[in-house]
């Protein structure tokens, strides 16, 4: 089963020495995580596209793999997704070139994109919609190239409003940031 969390241990969100992998979706449920200022229980997948729906919120949602995955995720995830009515209509994006294989041979119009953490080559060759570089790894010649090969491009983590600027300015195709109201005000 799955659930929305962002680190792979629970040490520095809710002061647990415990791997996200080695608990049941029962389990983390239960837990309560912290962090500027805030705090939540884990959610279930399922409970987090409740939410989105709700809201009406589109969603980026980042696969991350911890190692011990089942040769079946992408299916068992695009089942939850299909189950809830919101497969298509969310963008995703992901660490892992199999995973990015996977959900381009299982559905692909999907719109899915490959994080390249660290860039110190060139633009990688995946079958991915767009490229997502971390901000140090951002140079307007990677954009460029990037933007001939048929990738859009989308820099992360941007959290400060001259960045934001500056990317906007640039023309890049997405920021993601955890500053979601500075980006509108930089947009504006």
């Amino acid at each position: 089963k799955f659930v929305v969390m962002h680190d792979a241990n629970l040490k520095r969100l809710a002061g647990k020495n415990l791997n996200v992998k080695d608990l049941t979706q029962d389990e983390l449920t239960k837990i309560t995580v912290r962090a500027g200022g805030m705090e939540a229980k884990i959610p279930s997948l399922e409970e987090w596209i409740q939410l989105s729906i709700q809201l009406n919120l589109p969603q980026l949602l980042e696969i991350k793999l911890h190692g011990g995955e089942t040769p079946d995720l992408v299916p068992r995830l695009l089942a939850v997704l299909d189950r809830a009515g919101v497969t298509e209509h969310y963008t995703y994006h992901t660490l892992s070139r199999e995973v990015v294989e996977e959900l381009n041979r299982l559905r692909p119009q999907l719109v899915v994109g490959f994080i390249v953490p660290i860039n110190f080559g060139g633009v990688p060759n995946v079958p991915a919609d767009f490229i997502v570089i971390e901000q140090q790894s951002y140079s307007s010649r990677f954009v460029r190239q990037a933007w001939a090969d048929g990738y859009n491009v989308i820099v992360w983590t941007v959290d400060d409003e001259q960045h934001m600027r500056d990317y906007m300015d640039a023309a890049v195709d997405g920021i993601i940031t955890d500053q979601p109201d500075l980006a509108v005000t930089a947009r504006t």
